[in-house]
């Protein structure tokens, strides 16, 4: 399996499962009515929605650097998850306003048995795939999957939310299932807050951690040669950070010296931040530079 199909593999596991979490939550729905279910199950058709963002996005960001996009295809990834977070802030919304509307006109609703262990297992399923999301998204450094894998974190307690709701409405309090689905669209609101700040942060060329800036400082400072430098910049893109430089060497230095200097500063920072993924040291003759460090 190519490079390409592992980081699509997960893409197409949380599309399969979400089919199949719509089926079950569709059918809770239809035995029940409960407005905290059709929350989850808005949220599920969402997923869905967002599973092909991430599919497309990183199937995108996966294309090799050509001619009109010669840095690479990666903020295809970083886009992705904005769309997944954007599409979350307005379900979380329009859940909201429909939980307050049942607050203030109560309707009736149907518990049963059934519906409530379809729930719990839709919780079961959750748990199973924010924990594979969590290892894959870890595994390629990859923004897109985890944002999936805050989504399904979080997907685990709304259904949760939810299964409390219906079980309380069973026992004689029928305010309980707007109410959860008033905490749930807090908990879908609360979940995507990180990732579009990050995403937002990328696609503005931020850096993110400004820790990881100090970082990189300490890298190049360890290397003897490298004694003056200025123009050090970094920004994220699909969680990596891109770094340039330019480091000042005496005007005595030989070419091959010079780059021999260059590479022991890449591979300094590289090793020190493991978030790097590409630096570029230009070389400037130390006595034009001095004093504009």
């Amino acid at each position: 399996m190519s490079e390409s199909d592992e980081r699509l593999a997960p893409a197409h596991t949380v599309l399969i499962t979400n089919l199949f979490l719509i089926g079950i939550k569709l059918a809770v729905v239809l035995l029940t009515g409960s407005i905290a279910v059709i929350a989850i199950l808005t949220d599920s058709l969402l997923d869905l929605l967002g599973g092909l963002f991430v599919y497309f996005g990183m199937k995108k960001a996966g294309q090799p650097a050509d001619e009109s996009h010669p840095y690479g295809h990666k903020k295809y990834e970083t886009v992705s998850a904005l769309g997944q977070s954007a599409l979350i802030v307005l379900t979380a919304f329009l859940i909201a306003a429909e939980a307050v509307r049942r607050l203030i006109s109560p309707i009736h609703l149907d518990v049963n048995s059934i519906a409530l262990v379809l729930v719990f297992f839709t919780i079961l399923v959750d748990i199973g795939l924010a924990l594979y999301l969590t290892k894959e998204a870890k595994r390629h450094g990859s923004l897109a999957l985890d944002a999936a894998r805050t989504n399904y974190t979080y997907d685990i307690f709304q259904n949760s939310t939810a299964f409390i709701g219906l079980f309380a409405v069973q026992y004689g309090i029928p305010s309980a299932d707007p109410i959860a689905a008033l905490v749930l669209s807090v908990l879908m609101l609360r979940g995507t807050w990180g990732i579009l700040s990050t995403a937002l942060d990328e696609l503005t060329d931020g850096i993110g951690n400004k820790d990881r800036l100090a970082e990189i400082k300490r890298a190049i400072s360890s290397v003897p040669a490298a004694k003056s430098y200025h123009k050090l910049r970094a920004r994220a893109v699909a969680g990596k950070l891109m770094v340039d430089l330019h480091l000042h060497l005496p005007e005595n230095y030989t070419l091959k010296k010079g780059h021999e200097i260059a590479a022991k500063v890449k591979y300094e920072i590289m090793k020190a931040v493991a978030d790097v993924k590409e630096v570029l040291v230009h070389v400037e003759p130390l006595e034009e530079q001095t004093g504009k460090k």
